[in-house]
């Protein structure tokens, strides 16, 4: 059964209490003693030769033990001063430190990775926060577009062929439909100025009354209002009421879908940065696992050493 290792405090503060120490040599007691002595001081002699050329890497425990063994106490702790002075570190110390680096290395490879995967997670919601931005821009747009034009934009055109080959038959000019004129924006302006030119309110053309107009009998009464009248002349669905309040609920979906947009970014955050705070599952069994693996062993080599003294 091999011994377990010594540590740093057992070389240089304290002698070792072994048997070894006082064991009775054979034969002649006061020969061998000597030849121990004179071996032991050569090996004094070495250790001091590999301090002062600074190799204390040479120093090592069986050299140390043997100058406790045979000189004793004493003259081991004069050694052990000597190297202590000397600040050159012996192999036992070496050891130790290659261990302190090599978990030092091993932990720093550890968070370099965890490092490179929250990078990994924090462009996956930069990405999809761009993308959720994006979207909410366009939607601004198209609200923006709505508040213009006091109407909430439909998929099928609300204006005939002929409108938008004619532009807008109230300021007659081309770039728009009367449904969008923004010199006459309400109903009611748009029939001001239909009465100013003595226009119909049918066919918005000039020369006759509307009880006269040649496509009245063929143009529907208005739902909203019961009247025969050119379509952007309705003061129930274009007037000025009706334009303020389709403004108010556009703006009313606007800063919900601006508060809704913003609560899932800040979900998004919050859900990110609580994912990052949370221990990766798996690790932690992993460092469990190994912690219990090292008690292990540190017990059964007490054990080990209690069985040999």
């Amino acid at each position: 059964m091999s011994k377990a290792p010594y540590t740093e405090k057992q070389l240089l503060d304290e002698p070792l209490d072994t048997p070894e120490a006082h064991v009775q040599a054979e034969g002649n007691p006061e020969a061998q003693l000597n030849s121990e002595e004179e071996k032991a001081l050569e090996i004094a002699q070495q250790i001091k030769e590999h301090i002062d050329t600074r190799r204390g890497d040479l120093v090592t425990f069986e050299m140390v033990n043997t100058i406790l063994r045979v000189v004793g106490p004493k003259a081991y702790q004069e050694m052990m001063q000597y190297i202590s002075d000397r600040g050159v570190p012996t192999e036992a110390e070496t050891t130790l430190l290659r261990q302190y680096i090599l978990q030092a290395s091993e932990r720093e490879a550890r968070m370099r990775a965890q490092h490179k995967e929250h990078i990994q997670l924090f462009t996956e919601k930069i990405k999809e926060l761009q993308e959720d931005v994006s979207q909410l821009r366009k939607n601004e747009a198209k609200l923006e577009n709505q508040l213009k034009t006091g109407r909430v934009p439909k998929t099928k055109k609300c204006v005939l062929a002929q409108d938008e080959e004619e532009g807008c038959k109230i300021c007659k000019q081309l770039d728009h439909p009367a449904s969008s004129c923004y010199i006459y924006p309400t109903a009611e302006a748009k029939l001001t100025a239909l009465k100013l030119r003595n226009a119909c309110i049918v066919c918005t053309y000039s020369g006759h009354e509307e009880a006269e107009c040649p496509v009245a009998d063929r143009t529907p009464e208005c739902t909203k209002c019961n009247f025969k009248h050119f379509r952007a002349l309705c003061v129930a669905k274009y007037g000025a009421v009706a334009l303020e309040k389709k403004k108010k609920e556009a703006e009313e979906q606007k800063e919900k879908q601006q508060a809704k947009m913003q609560a899932k970014m800040h979900a998004t955050i919050m859900a990110g940065i609580s994912q990052l705070a949370q221990p990766t599952p798996g690790k932690n069994k992993e460092k469990n696992k190994k912690r219990k693996l090292r008690k292990q062993k540190q017990m059964e080599k007490e054990k080990a050493a209690g069985k040999e003294e």
